[in-house]
């Protein structure tokens, strides 16, 4: 747990009953002190780009988004959730995956296109970006709506050849929120661009103003002008007071973040066929 606790002052010295306890160092303004009250729970799992969910009471670890799905069951309540002493990990925590056949995206991007040795441009597998936020579904030969869960994934290029390489692109997903997490829908690829002229005009921020503008989006024998080379989305949430709009996060070429507000009708747009 993270006790937030009101200091007159910006020292981040715990209290002498708090030799156990983490203090984070506050870098901006003062007043607020964060503190964890015990050591940080720990999963042994050598992987990244995970994301947490919970549906109905139980809290789950979404650990690759597609190819298959997979995800891990966590009690996030119980301390540790991973034996610390003898390293027992994750060959414990119960994983399930998806038993359906994962369905074709939505619409096919210039991505799907062959290099030498019929060798694809990007990795073979979906990495997460974010999950999740609710969304209102309608199969196409149904009229019941139901309740899906909705997550950014992406690939990057191919390390080779070098011209081409780790330019990122992102999908939306859809899945099941109960187990085994089938998943739904999957859009085609796509990109999520540069600060808008309005956003430079007003930033002091050298980044935002063009020096991160030259690095464009490669695929083969193309340069995509309005597409960073590496965008990576790292959030999305319901906006405060509207659950039908979400606010997307996402970093541009690694050298400043955008957010931005997008409706969940959108969203789902995207994953219906063109």
């Amino acid at each position: 747990p993270i006790q937030l606790k009101l200091s007159s002052s910006t020292s981040t010295t715990p209290d002498e009953n708090e030799d156990n306890y983490i203090s984070f160092t506050n870098k901006y303004g003062n007043g607020l002190q964060l503190i964890a009250q015990q050591q940080p729970n720990l999963i042994v799992y050598a992987g990244k780009n995970l994301h947490y969910f919970s549906n109905k009471n139980q809290s789950f670890l979404e650990i690759w988004p597609g190819g298959p799905h997979e995800v891990a069951v966590l009690n996030f309540t119980k301390y540790p959730y991973v034996d610390r002493e003898g390293m027992a990990g994750f060959e414990q925590i119960e994983q399930i995956k998806a038993l359906k056949t994962e369905p074709n995206a939505t619409f096919i991007t210039k991505t799907d296109v062959k290099l030498y040795r019929n060798r694809t441009m990007l990795i073979d597998r979906d990495s997460g970006s974010t999950c999740c936020v609710k969304i209102k579904w309608k199969a196409h030969d149904s009229d019941k709506e139901r309740e899906l869960l909705l997550g950014f994934s992406h690939r990057k290029t191919m390390q080779n050849p070098k011209f081409y390489a780790y330019s990122y692109v992102s999908r939306v997903y859809a899945f099941e929120p109960n187990a085994p997490f089938d998943i739904v829908a999957r859009s085609g690829f796509f990109c999520l661009g540069f600060a808008t002229d309005n956003e430079k005009n007003v930033s002091q921020n050298e980044q935002v103003r063009g020096a991160a503008d030259k690095h464009k989006l490669k695929l083969w024998k193309e340069v995509f002008k309005e597409c960073p080379r590496i965008h990576f989305v790292t959030g999305i949430t319901e906006k405060y007071g509207d659950e039908e709009t979400v606010i997307i996060s996402y970093g541009v070429n690694d050298c400043y973040p955008r957010m931005i507000e997008v409706s969940k009708e959108f969203l789902v747009s995207l994953l219906k066929p063109l």
